[in-house]
């Protein structure tokens, strides 16, 4: 019996052994593919940080090529439309006009268009919002200190958007803007009959 026992207890050491050799093996396996899943985990992360990068890039290249799409549909009609609602033949028409101010800022103005005494200050948008109108009053503020040559001409505001929402026609006209959008023509006055847009 002692044979016996001792033969059962050389088997289980054995087969003790071939156990942890191959726990031990399962486990370096593990560690491998656990560091191999970490690796392939980062390099998808960072694959896609690249790719929301490249994706937000994209974005804002459409939305630049969104609003020179708008400036390109106002800006052969807008002589048409001064004419039309103040009877004023454009003198000339400035799109995308950058100048440099007395502090050295930089400021960029869509479309500026001169016409009798008047000066049209243009802002083009994909979708009118109020907030636009209001950033628009804040160019209009700042604008003689870019163009001071015009300080003597009045001013009228025009926005001008693809999309126009009626709450944000109503609180552009409230503020005394004249609003141009898509209709019949390729861009048209979309401010209600009557409508006598503010000079700053």
């Amino acid at each position: 019996m002692a044979v016996n026992l001792e033969e059962r207890v050389d088997r289980l050491e054995t087969i003790f052994g071939q156990f942890m050799a191959q726990t031990g093996a399962a486990l370096l396996r593990m560690e491998r593919d656990s560091e191999r899943l970490k690796t392939e985990m980062s390099d998808f992360k960072k694959e896609m940080r690249e790719d929301r990068i490249q994706w937000n890039r994209r974005m804002g290249e459409l939305a630049k090529k969104l609003g020179t799409i708008t400036e390109s549909l106002v800006n052969p009609g807008i002589g048409r439309i001064i004419k039309e609602t103040f009877d004023l033949e454009a003198d000339d028409v400035m799109v995308n006009r950058a100048r440099r101010g007395q502090d050295g800022a930089w400021k960029e103005f869509d479309i500026i268009v001169l016409a009798g005494e008047l000066v049209f200050l243009v802002s083009t948008k994909t979708t009118l919002r109020n907030k636009y109108v209001d950033d628009f009053i804040a160019d209009i503020d700042i604008f003689r200190e870019y163009y001071p040559e015009y300080r003597e001409r009045k001013l009228v505001g025009i926005l001008a958007a693809l999309t126009i929402p009626e709450d944000q026609l109503k609180y552009a006209e409230k503020k005394g803007f004249l609003v141009l959008g898509i209709g019949e023509e390729i861009m048209e006055v979309k401010n209600r009959k009557g409508f006598k847009p503010k000079f700053w």
